[in-house]
């Protein structure tokens, strides 16, 4: 995962209420934000809507197929674990 944007000597700061990781993204101030050109102004909101967007979207159809593999993994394990057990005392008699 790509670290958010600090400006340097700042430490970079994590809010685990912000999943989107753009809260503290744009540290600008409105005299910077002015002397930008229009275009690029104009461009600046889409494209942060997109990739709050995009990011949301991933989080609702990945994790939770990810939580369900979790989950499949450790029932797997659970039933190897079964299995050298058996196999062990099956061994040892």
């Amino acid at each position: 995962m790509k670290k958010p944007y600090t400006k340097k000597g700042q430490k970079p700061s994590y809010d685990p209420n912000d999943p989107d990781h753009v809260a503290n993204e744009i540290e600008t101030s409105l005299d910077d934000y002015e002397a930008y050109p229009t275009d690029t102004k104009q461009r600046a909101f889409p494209v942060l809507a997109n990739r709050i967007n995009t990011r949301r979207a991933i989080r609702e159809l990945v994790l939770p197929e990810i939580a369900a593999l979790a989950a499949t993994l450790q029932r797997i394990e659970k039933r190897l674990d079964a299995i050298e057990r058996s196999v062990g005392d099956g061994e040892a008699s």
